[in-house]
């Protein structure tokens, strides 16, 4: 017989309590990931917290349970893929935490062993010293109190009182010397003392080809020794950031196919060499007196040639081309000094010879330019350095700046005043002058904080003038 189909109110009774039930899991599933939360944010023993992750590993299968009861009655398609997505979006939540846990439970017994260790060690020095310090005192011992030796037999009697007291303090302690003894304790304190390292962290990519050769082989190193594909594929998103991240999103758990679509995005040698290249190429020259930019090269060539190493591809930036294209980016001046060099010595020109001579200009240029100390000066008016006819350097402190003496300040200038108002406000801003007294500006004073900042008194069809500048800047104002 033919079997009935049950009718669409059953159907959706069923539905409904499935529903349900996997309604009531993931409650359940919620409040066991929220207690393994806080007990590894409470930093709780090892116990704890692995007996919460077995609880929270249960409402997990059975939230996966439930969810398959309910999706078994969906025809729908569509429906079916919403459902599918909702239990993965757990899933990752599951893992993360799962992988929390399970890192900080190693945390824990890896710190237990240290401390247990630690214990031996403390303890195994502390015999040792106590060995050593008996050794020491016995042989005073047999140097200071006599023996008796009986005709009868050879048995030799101590009448030390180490001998007769063991446990007693003997009187022949007090002749150790002190600093001996202060030696012997701290030896033993740096015996027992031992500092707890923090754990690297796990590298991060974001999408820069000149980082990935070195990310790839960090996170192998780390992972792949101590951790399945699953896991490991787990800590390879926690890794990734921004495009790589969203690269791998649909490759699901496939740790391998993963690596294999990463390393033909950016594992390429070709695009790497052809990246670093270009770094150097947009290099902006260098000019007489850029020390900071110089080091900032050396820098460059330096990280570009070994990550270029990293890749196998040194070649690529170790010949002759890219060495002009280095060598040009120095100014003339440097490129005279790394002539004379290479002829000094008679050699030719290589990247490595180039950059051993860049690393010493850089060390000394650093030691040139480094401030030795800081002066402080209180001065009541600022210096400023100016040239002579002849071309060397006069510092001088007048008055007024524009006409080179002290008979008078600047807004008293009759030379300021009969310029052109136009003319002024250029001057002004050629000088470097505070616009509210038209006096030097300096680091401590400017427009802003001058002491005779005043709005403008120049009054111009019955309004003054809003601005706040000495009425001399004034593009109104008539040239006397």
């Amino acid at each position: 017989m033919p079997e009935t189909e049950e009718a669409p109110e059953v159907v959706d009774a069923r539905l409904k309590n499935t529903k349900l039930n996997r309604r009531t899991a993931k409650a359940a599933l919620t409040r066991a990931g929220k207690a393994l939360n806080h007990l590894i944010e409470g930093q709780r023993p090892r116990e704890e917290v692995s007996e919460s992750l077995l609880l929270y590993k249960k409402t997990y299968e059975t939230l996966v349970s439930k969810h398959e009861e309910y999706t078994n009655l969906i025809e729908n398609d569509e429906a079916f893929t919403v459902e599918e997505h909702w239990l993965e979006e757990f899933q990752e939540t599951f893992m993360n935490l799962e992988t929390n846990a399970k890192l900080y439970i190693e945390s824990k017994l890896e710190s237990n062993v240290e401390q247990s260790s630690n214990n031996v060690e403390a303890c195994t020095s502390v015999t040792n010293l106590e060995q050593q310090m008996d050794g020491e005192t016995s042989m005073q011992n047999s140097d200071g109190i006599p023996t008796m030796h009986e005709n009868t037999s050879s048995i030799v009697i101590n009448t030390s009182p180490a001998a007769q007291a063991p446990n007693s303090v003997s009187p022949v302690n007090e002749h150790v010397p002190a600093d001996h003894a202060n030696e012997q304790r701290q030896q033993s304190a740096s015996q027992t003392c031992s500092f707890k390292m923090e754990k690297p962290k796990m590298p991060k990519f974001t999408g820069d080809v000149r980082e990935y050769a070195i990310f790839r082989a960090d996170f192998k190193y780390a992972v792949e020794s101590r951790y399945g594909k699953r896991d490991a594929m787990t800590f390879l998103r926690t890794c990734l950031e921004g495009k790589p991240l969203e690269l791998i999103k649909g490759i699901g758990s496939d740790y391998d196919a993963a690596w294999e679509y990463l390393d033909s995005v950016y594992g390429d040698p070709r695009y790497v060499s052809d990246t670093i290249t270009q770094d150097i190429a947009k290099f902006k020259p260098l000019r007489e007196g850029e020390d900071s930019r110089f080091c900032e090269l050396v820098h460059l060539v330096r990280r570009c040639y070994n990550t270029l190493k990293e890749v196998g591809l040194p070649s690529d930036m170790d010949n002759s081309h890219m060495l002009s294209i280095i060598e040009q980016k120095m100014c003339i001046d440097d490129r005279k000094v790394w002539s004379r060099e290479l002829q000094r010595d008679k050699k030719q020109a290589s990247l490595k010879g180039l950059i051993d001579w860049m690393s010493i200009e850089m060390k000394s240029r650093m030691r040139a330019t480094a401030p030795i100390r800081t002066i402080s000066s209180n001065n009541r008016f600022i210096s400023h350095l100016t040239k002579t006819d002849d071309g060397k350097s006069d510092i001088t402190r007048h008055k007024c700046w524009f006409c080179k003496n002290s008979a008078h300040w600047p807004d008293q200038c009759e030379k300021i005043k009969a310029l052109k108002p136009e003319k002024r406000l250029d001057v002004a801003k050629e000088n470097h002058v505070c616009f509210s007294c038209l006096k030097r500006a300096g680091r401590d004073h400017r427009m802003s904080n001058c002491n005779r900042r005043r709005q403008c008194t120049i009054v111009e069809n019955g309004k003054q003038c809003p601005s706040f500048h000495h009425p001399l800047l004034h593009q109104s104002t008539k040239a006397n």
